[in-house]
Formats: structure tokens, sequence, C-alpha cells
């Protein structure tokens, strides 16, 4: 079974969460405006996994499911900072003893320093954990 039939089934037989699929490419959209899309993409024995503008390439695939999964959750959250409507910095945090914290971050080296700053938090509700745990979708 590959990464995206294993992804499919995951997300249809157990949560029910919709998705759309082109070539070795699965995404989810964001459930909200507070939201944010994540994707996987197989790129043979590699997987990008990529929340918003943030991406990360994973060696491992049952690393690069749980990186699908955590990013559905409540668990994650998006901090996405701009100058403008330029966004420049993407920081991925994990809902840690009740306090979010920094687990990844990727960011553009050019951007219109001189207008206005902004930061805004997205986080994605398809995935709830109540009490709030470590979430892992995927048997290691």
């Amino acid at each position: 079974m590959t990464v995206i039939e294993t992804l499919k089934s995951k997300l249809l037989d157990e949560h029910a969460i919709r998705y759309e699929e082109i070539g070795n490419i699965i995404s989810v959209g964001p459930k909200s405006a507070e939201g944010f899309a994540v994707r996987l993409e197989d790129l043979n024995r590699e997987y990008l996994v990529g929340f918003g503008n943030w991406q990360e390439l994973f060696q491992n695939e049952t690393e690069a499911l749980d990186w699908f999964g955590f990013g559905l959750s409540d668990q994650c959250q998006l901090k996405v900072r701009s100058c403008g409507a330029w966004e420049y910095r993407w920081t991925v945090q994990r809902l840690t003893d009740g306090a979010w914290q920094d687990v990844s971050r990727a960011g553009s080296f050019f951007f219109p320093f001189w207008r206005a700053r902004n930061e805004r938090i997205f986080q994605n509700r398809w995935i709830l954990s109540n009490p709030p745990r470590t979430l892992q979708l995927f048997d290691a």
C-alpha cells in the first residue's frame, strides 16, 4: 500500500475528512478561514509535507504520515508573519502541557521589510483531542 493509499483509508474510514488527490499529492483544505491547507507529496522514498507555505521533507513514511495528521489536529498551529500582504516566516507550533512550543520554522530571505509587520495564527480542527494528548494517528 502506498503512503497516499494509507492516508486516504485513514482520512475516509476514521475521520471522514474530504481530501483532494492529484497524482502523487494528497491535500486537505482548511476547515475554516482560521485554518490552513495540509498536503503530502510522495516523492518515491521521500515525502514532502506542507502546512500552508511551510514545508518539510521526510525520509520516513511513518513520520510524514504523523506530521500530516498533526497538521489536521487541534494540537498544531501555524504562526505566520508578514510585511504588508507578503508572508515571510512560517512557524509550526505544538501544544505541550498547555503551552505552544515552536517545533519547526521556515522563512524567506527577501520580503518588503519596510511595510507594516503582522502576525496571524492559523489552526485546523479536523481532528480534536480532548483532553490534549500527543497525537499519533498512525502506528509506528
